[in-house]
């Protein structure tokens, strides 16, 4: 038998089609075929997106070396993956922000007044200073601390996508600097499009369970983030422990050269335009 698409030769146990990745359709199209195929094709298992998630899931470096191989049908493409997953976080960054923004306020009161504690010791030890003023000084700055750091979190959860867009080229640079050959930078940006899609609904799934847990949770978002691109890499190149251990070392230096770098050609660009 034939694929209908590319007409290659394929066997009646051919799921997908090797060639165009087209899936392989034998059945004749009846009305519950085609509430069937509704159904899948918006919510099933089988439809591309869910098919990108499961392989992003079970054996990410397949799904890498076959879209950049040339299998494009069986999966959505890089960059529209990476597009969902940021609309999808932005989505319920922004409806539940406030929510989330309440509960972060008193994690970061316990935080901010556990680190004061250390960072103005002179404040609460000078003897000339009656308590009432210290305790002034201290809720200013606190209060100060708290308004920023909120500012900040208002900031990244409205422009998340822009970030994420921004971001995404320097990734792919540090990943293609630390992991090099065989594969070049457009196709390491492939890799870190998929990567970052998936890890947008990773720190998603932990945004809304600090809703109902604790605030704190969102930071697992980050640690979940972490230890899947390193995941995703691990099985992209096969590393030992020793291996990931080394990598991981280069990609931290060479993400903290490049963001050193960044601040000291702003810094120069603002001293030579100021």
């Amino acid at each position: 038998m034939d694929c209908k698409n590319c007409e290659k030769s394929v066997t009646p146990q051919t799921k997908f089609c090797d060639e165009c990745g087209a899936k392989i359709i034998n059945k004749r199209i009846t009305f519950k075929n085609l509430i069937a195929d509704l159904f899948n094709n918006a919510f099933g298992w089988d439809n591309r997106y869910f098919v990108t998630i499961r392989s992003l899931i079970t054996s990410p470096h397949i799904l890498f070396k076959e879209y950049i191989n040339g299998t494009r049908k069986k999966y959505v493409n890089p960059f529209g993956f990476f597009a969902i997953g940021a609309a999808i976080s932005l989505l319920a960054f922004n409806h539940f922000s406030e929510d989330y923004l309440s509960l972060s306020r008193e994690v970061n009161k316990k935080q901010m007044e556990a680190m004061n504690d250390v960072i103005l010791p002179d404040t609460k030890n000078d003897e000339s200073l009656s308590d009432n003023v210290k305790k002034l000084d201290q809720n200013e700055v606190l209060k100060q601390q708290l308004e920023q750091g909120e500012q900040v979190q208002k900031a990244i959860l409205k422009y998340y996508n822009l970030f994420s867009f921004l971001l995404l080229p320097f990734y792919a640079i540090i990943a293609f600097l630390t992991f090099w050959k065989p594969y070049n930078y457009g196709e390491h940006l492939v890799i870190n499009a998929y990567i970052q899609g998936f890890t947008f609904l990773l720190t998603t799934i932990f945004f809304l369970l600090s809703l109902v847990i604790s605030g704190s949770i969102h930071f697992f978002g980050l640690v979940g983030t972490i230890i899947y691109y390193t995941y995703a890499y691990i099985r992209l190149y096969n590393l030992s422990f020793g291996q990931v251990l080394i990598r991981l070392l280069k990609f931290v230096v060479i993400a903290a050269t490049m963001i050193m770098g960044s601040i000291l050609i702003g810094f120069i660009i603002g001293v030579v335009t100021g």
